[in-house]
């Protein structure tokens, strides 16, 4: 939906998802589609030349992102993309999110939460740890459960002292990892 410049409502069936797309085809950016394009092309075309050649450009797999992030903000720095009609993230505020652990143990309600909480360390646990055992027999590497629920313990209590989301393994971002070398 970003890569045609306007927004897109979401939809499960195709034939609505295209009729959103083109309901609202009169705002489409064509500068925002084309450095979008430009950018997918580059990943694409890095990733076949590692594919291609392996002995001399394997790296350029893993290093697409990169090179197109760091390729990305020097031309809107260069450029001044957004004065030009191209849409940018906007002002990120600089330094670490501010401290919530004032916030983080709510002891009024914590017979209300515990259930939630600890059903939500289940389910994620179970998930990163199907995640890591499935990557280390592909990889042929030992994996410690008990450094893996530490790791995400830790994970989870600073994204929580920080006002963050919880933290645990996703099956589709830890094949794209993996599948870019990561």
């Amino acid at each position: 939906k970003y890569i045609f410049g306007y927004d897109i409502p979401n939809d499960k069936s195709l034939h609505k998802m295209l009729g959103n797309i083109f309901s609202n085809i009169d705002q489409f950016n064509w500068k925002t589609f084309l450095l979008g394009t430009a950018c997918i092309f580059t990943l694409m075309g890095m990733k076949k030349m590692s594919q291609k050649y392996p002995q001399r450009f394997k790296w350029t797999r893993a290093a697409g992102p990169l090179v197109v992030t760091v390729v990305s903000i020097v031309l809107q720095v260069a450029l001044d993309l957004q004065a030009r009609g191209i849409p940018i993230v906007g002002h990120i505020p600089k330094g670490l999110p501010k401290f919530t652990g004032s916030a983080v143990f709510p002891l009024t309600e914590i017979h209300h939460l515990s259930v939630v909480v600890l059903s939500i360390v289940l389910v994620g646990f179970m998930e990163s740890i199907a995640i890591a055992k499935t990557l280390a027999q592909k990889h042929n590497y030992e994996l410690d459960s008990s450094s893996e629920l530490i790791g995400l313990g830790v994970a989870n209590l600073m994204s929580g002292l920080f006002g963050g989301y919880p933290v645990c393994g996703s099956f589709s971002r830890s094949a794209v990892n993996n599948d870019s070398g990561a």
